[in-house]
């Protein structure tokens, strides 16, 4: 689980770039630093949110390679008091210092309802792409140390950053901990 409150300062009276731009940055440095060497981590997900009308879709990966694309249909210059071009800056600023890639596209009608279900998807993607690949994970710590994992007379070597499971060898996985009746 990810708490945060943020109290930011800055000259917002004058522009919103700078302030929400240092955010962006800096919750950047702190989830890299939060998730450290990103062992054991799904690290790619993606979350579909809608608001109302709108809808928005964002995936990431947290690969250690900065990119951003993002893709949103604002129709207005402002959503409330901030520029609606600093939400992709936002992004942009946060996937460089955290280290990782962002993709994200909204559509709707109001331009505050695309804004808000963008952040609510981002956010639900980061949590996803932070959790533990549990099955995996008990098996790695269960034989790290020999290398490899011994199922019947199958070898499977020990690889960091696991990204998928084959369906045959993830059946196997769960009935060997069984973890499903």
């Amino acid at each position: 689980m990810i708490g945060l409150v943020v109290d930011a300062k800055g000259d917002i009276e004058f522009d919103d770039h700078h302030t929400i731009e240092v955010v962006g940055i800096l919750l950047g440095e702190a989830f890299r630093q939060a998730i450290g060497d990103k062992r054991g981590i799904k690290r790619m997900a993606d979350a579909t949110v809608t608001m109302d009308e709108s809808v928005a879709k964002v995936a990431i990966d947290i690969s250690g390679r900065s990119y951003c694309n993002m893709e949103f249909d604002f129709t207005n210059e402002k959503i409330g008091d901030m520029t609606s071009e600093i939400v992709v800056h936002f992004f942009e600023s946060f996937a460089s210092s955290a280290k990782l890639n962002i993709y994200g596209v909204s559509k709707g009608a109001n331009d505050h309802h695309q804004a808000e279900a963008v952040f609510k998807a981002f956010a639900k993607s980061l949590k996803e792409a932070i959790k533990h690949w549990d099955l995996l994970y008990k098996i790695l710590y269960k034989d790290y140390l020999q290398g490899a994992v011994i199922m019947g007379k199958k070898y499977i070597p020990v690889i960091e950053n696991v990204i998928a499971v084959e369906d045959e060898l993830h059946e196997a996985l769960v009935k060997y901990l069984s973890l499903e009746s």
